[in-house]
């Protein structure tokens, strides 16, 4: 197997792995205070760093653009909000309420300002306002609550991150990002429940609405995820994005059948689709007649990723004529037996996960379950021991 540079820097311990996936890969990073000491000594004997900032800003390296070190520290900025101690918290606040009177804002390609615990709503329309040519702009995990309309002035923006927040819409009228290639939205909270007494922890996962006229920003290749309710008529536009290559979407609502079906319908045509997550929440309609009326042929047909949340009767039948699927992960979605044979006639399917409330209703001993190629199966808060159903239910 080829190594990239990325998976030589991990494996000769210039990264260590912070984040990790059920199948062993590595999802984020960091890097010793030590190593990072070394590189930056290197890299500024070299001239080719400078890393003489403040310290709330010590754990980055900028480029050194010789005779302009002052556009040097500013055209890429990431803080690491994470690492500053309460002294030096005010250094994100003090930057962003400089750039009205900087000379150089313009010049700004990045903006990383996850974990930036002191960041507000107003912080945000000063970048906007003023940091014009951005790229790439995060404000993950962070406090902001909403997106201003002044967004619409970041017309080179590639890349919008606004995962782990309380963004729900965007702003009423109507933004058009014509640059856009990866919007990232969404978050994980936990909420309690009482039942029959008892309290009862429960994740629940929300988004921000589909934004209005998705359908201009033909650039997009990423989107995940959005939220989608009503009839999921919207959802058309997103047959217009023909670089899509992963989508994920939130459906909530009493239509959700109709959003899921205008949601095939309209990632059927979409040649260069290969990751598609279906999370359905929020939901009193009767499934009974899902797979019945999902009978359509259009369907999203290059599939390599599928993850699917929140179907309580059973897949779609569609499923069984995905060729090309590779990984699968399937939570609350009540699969039956016959779901699993479907599943096991998979050509390609290699991973399988099954997350909470997954395997309700598979209860036949008499079956086997045949599959072709699956090298990986991860079961997580399943209600069947994980012997029982290898052994039973799983011949590979």
């Amino acid at each position: 197997m080829k190594l990239t540079t990325f998976d030589l820097l991990l494996a000769h311990g210039f990264l260590t792995p912070r984040d990790m996936s059920d199948t062993g890969k590595v999802k984020s990073c960091r890097m010793d205070a030590i190593i990072l000491g070394t590189v930056t000594q290197i890299a500024r004997e070299d001239h080719f760093v400078k890393n003489n900032h403040h310290p709330d800003l010590a754990h980055r390296l900028s480029v050194h653009y010789e005779g302009q070190p002052q556009q040097a520290e500013k055209a890429c900025w990431n803080n690491c909000g994470r690492q500053a101690t309460v002294e030096q918290s005010n250094a994100t606040q003090e930057f962003l309420e400089s750039l009205p009177s900087s000379t150089h804002s313009g010049i700004l390609k990045v903006f990383d300002l996850e974990d930036c615990n002191e960041l507000e709503d107003h912080h945000v329309k000063i970048i906007c306002n003023h940091a014009f040519h951005l790229k790439y702009l995060s404000v993950r995990k962070t406090g902001i609550t909403e997106l201003p309309k002044q967004l619409g002035k970041l017309q080179s923006l590639e890349t919008l991150d606004i995962r782990e927040t309380k963004i729900k819409s965007f702003a009423k009228n109507s933004i058009f990002l014509p640059k856009l290639k990866h919007l990232l939205a969404g978050q994980w909270t936990d909420e309690e429940l009482v039942v029959n007494g008892d309290v009862q922890s429960k994740q629940t996962f929300s988004t921000v609405a589909m934004p209005k006229h998705i359908g201009d920003m033909t650039e997009l290749q990423v989107i995940s995820h959005i939220a989608v309710s009503g009839d999921g008529s919207e959802l058309q536009y997103v047959g217009y994005l023909l670089q899509l290559v992963k989508l994920g979407v939130v459906v909530s609502g009493s239509k959700a059948s109709s959003v899921l079906r205008h949601l095939y319908h309209a990632t059927g045509n979409l040649g260069f689709l290969r990751s598609l997550s279906i999370q359905v929440t929020k939901t009193d309609e009767d499934y009974e007649n899902m797979n019945r009326q999902d009978a359509s042929p259009i369907y999203p047909k290059y599939l390599h990723k599928l993850k699917i949340s929140g179907l309580k009767n059973g897949l779609p039948s569609w499923i069984a004529k995905l060729k090309v699927l590779t990984k699968m992960t399937l939570r609350m979605t009540f699969i039956t037996d016959d779901d699993f044979i479907i599943l096991g006639q998979l050509t390609s399917l290699s991973g399988l996960r099954l997350q909470q409330e997954s395997c309700n209703e598979v209860h036949s001993p008499s079956k086997k379950m045949h599959f072709r190629v699956l090298s990986s199966l991860t079961l997580r808060a399943q209600p069947l021991p994980l012997s029982t159903l290898t052994m039973r239910h799983v011949l590979i």
